[in-house]
């Protein structure tokens, strides 16, 4: 999914820490999680096993950074998701999700910029 760059071709500058850290540390990525202003959360059926993951939404509730999930939805079951993020991050569900289908990527990325402009430039 091409969702980090279309957002940054949007105007805003995204984290994304596979690419942006050299070396993965628990100091590391709070302290990038907490310069957030928001986060967007791809999630698929693996995405809740991952204690990476856990740990960055938990950083970002601390921090009180809004987040938005998007759910790969052509690859996985909307609902088994849902059920699984019930389980480990209800901070995950304060916003209502944005379904990221192919067919239906361009309106995905519409909606993913305009959560941005209203929670991400509050600050």
């Amino acid at each position: 999914m091409a969702i980090h760059d279309s957002q940054m071709l949007a105007g805003f500058a995204g984290f994304f820490d596979v690419d942006d850290l050299k070396k993965i540390t628990p100091e590391q990525l709070a302290a990038d999680v907490r310069k957030s202003c928001a986060m967007v959360v791809v999630l698929h059926d693996e995405t809740c096993v991952s204690s990476w993951c856990r740990f960055e939404w938990k950083e970002a509730e601390l921090a009180g950074i809004p987040v938005l999930c998007i759910v790969d939805a052509h690859h996985v079951s909307r609902t088994k998701v849902l059920e699984q993020v019930k389980k480990c991050s209800s901070h995950l569900m304060v916003h209502q999700w944005v379904s990221y289908i192919d067919s239906y990527r361009h309106d995905a990325s519409i909606q993913i910029t305009d959560w941005l402009h209203e929670h991400a430039t509050q600050n």
